[in-house]
Order: C-alpha cells, then structure tokens, then sequence
C-alpha cells in the first residue's frame, strides 16, 4: 500500500516503506512506464522499467505531478544501468532489485581514512594520496595522461570530468602493464562516472545526512557545481504537449511537401529524357 508519493522532475516516486520506492514515468499514448528505486546512503537508485500500464495524457499527468510534495529522501538520484559492480565490473542493472541477495556487499560505513595508495579499476588508475584526496589517470594517446578528482558519495566512487593533461616518456603498454600490477579497487561497492548523477531538486533545500568518511571538504568543489541547470517542470510539460499536439500535422505537410515535389522532379526528369531523345533523332538524320 502506498504510503506518499513525490514529484522529481518528471518522475512520481511512491512510498511504501522506508525500504521499497517505485518510479513512474508518462509515456507516449497516456502509457506509463514503472519501475522499482532504492535509496543507497544520499542517493535515489532507480532501477529499470519492469512493467507498463494504462494511465492519463501528458497534461492530466504533469496536473497531478505539480500537486505533489518535493522529493526530499536524498539529495541525489541515478540510474542502476549507468552504475558498475567493482568486483564483478557488470552493470549494476536488476542490482538492487535482488536487494535481500546483495545488501550485505554494499559499503557505505564510515571508515577512518583510506591509506596512500594506488588502485586500478577498468582502465583508471586509482590514487589516494597523503592527504587522503582521491583521484584518477588514465593513459591517452602520444603519452598523454589525464588526471582529476574523484568524488566519493554514499559509497560510489564517481570519476570527474574536471582533468588536466600531463606527459609521461612511456608507451601505452607499459602503462597497461604496470596498470595490471595495482591491486583492484575495493574501497566501494559501486562506480560510475559523475555526469549520471543528478541533484533531485534546486527547489528546496534536501534533507541533511550525516557526513561520509569519503565525502569531505578535500574531496574538491561539491557535486551540484558539475550539475545541469534544470528548467521549469511545467512550462517543459507545456512544451512537450504543444510538441505532442502539432508534430503530427507538421510532419504530414513537409511529407505531403516532399510528395509534390519528387512527383515534379519525375515530370521534369522524363521531359529531359525525352528532349535528349528528340535531339538525338534529329542529329542522326
């Protein structure tokens, strides 16, 4: 039985316990698309879509969505897809969905501090530094390393895009070979790349949560500085509805337009054949 339900974005996510959330999302035909989502730490992890049912149309759902409190459970949210075990290196799609089967290998506990040393994980090196600042290499082309801060969050570790280049006079297989010597890295259950990560919402200020061990000022500028600027959730309902309710005659005149005109290109194209013929007969008499 559904105890709450919350507006995020486009997304109504329902309450049932403090443990079991689903997402539902309008579609195209007043179809809506459900799925399940759990909250890991300060993050909302969204799971697939797993069934469809008959719902309302696009005006009638984002009515219903703006009536809804804010999500406010988590300061972020995600998609599982996006996500990589790094035990098993496999998407962590369907991961949390097996909840009773896995909870006991996610690690968000605090820990004290991670110790100065370098990791490997897919084809990032992975470097804790004295500080206990943590950050990513990898090899580019012509010798090129890049680097840049990873962020640690409710126990993801998340590669940034912020980076800078540097030299190295080595080639790339003997970074790999040295790459394959590091140990794997095992200080989170999960990574992924920062720009999947969205902040749930501007409108409010979220729920407070206690501090991480891995989510400290030295970890660089906070997450919401990499975030996308979010517009309006009704005026981008009212956008799409207008799309929904004039797409169709605009496609239908630019192909009734491409129909008349390939029928002139045909017209002129066989009085050319026929003027070349006319032509020809001519100059063989």
């Amino acid at each position: 039985m559904i105890k709450k339900e919350y507006r995020l974005k486009d997304y109504i996510i329902a309450e049932y316990d403090r443990f079991m959330y689903t997402w539902e999302m309008n579609m195209a035909l007043g179809q809506h698309r459900i799925g399940n989502c759990f909250i890991v730490g300060n993050i909302l992890i969204m799971e697939p879509w797993s069934h469809e049912k008959e719902g309302c149309l696009k005006l009638e759902y984002y009515e219903r969505l703006k009536k809804l409190p804010i999500w406010n459970q988590s300061q972020y949210y995600c998609f599982s897809p996006s996500l990589r075990n790094t035990g098993t290196k496999q998407s962590l799609s369907n991961y949390f969905n097996q909840l009773q089967t896995n909870k006991n290998k996610i690690i968000i506990e605090p820990v004290k501090a991670f110790e100065p040393k370098n990791f490997r994980i897919a084809r990032y090196k992975i470097v804790v530094d004295e500080n206990g600042t943590v950050s990513w290499q990898v090899y580019e082309q012509l010798n090129k390393i890049k680097k840049g801060l990873c962020i640690m969050e409710s126990g993801i570790l998340f590669i940034s895009s912020q980076n800078s280049e540097v030299y190295e006079n080595q080639s790339k297989k003997e970074w790999i070979t040295k790459l394959r010597l590091l140990p794997k890295w095992d200080k989170t259950f999960a990574w992924g790349h920062w720009n999947i990560l969205r902040a749930c919402t501007q409108e409010k200020k979220t729920k407070k949560y206690s501090s991480l061990p891995w989510d400290s000022g030295r970890q660089g500028e906070r997450i919401e500085k990499y975030l996308p600027s979010q517009t309006s959730l009704y005026d981008t309902a009212k956008l799409k509805d207008l799309w929904n309710r004039y797409a169709p005659l605009i496609i239908n005149r630019v192909q009734f337009g491409a129909r008349i005109f390939l029928y002139f290109l045909k017209k002129i194209v066989s009085w050319a054949y026929k003027m070349k013929d006319y032509f020809l007969k001519r100059i063989k008499k």
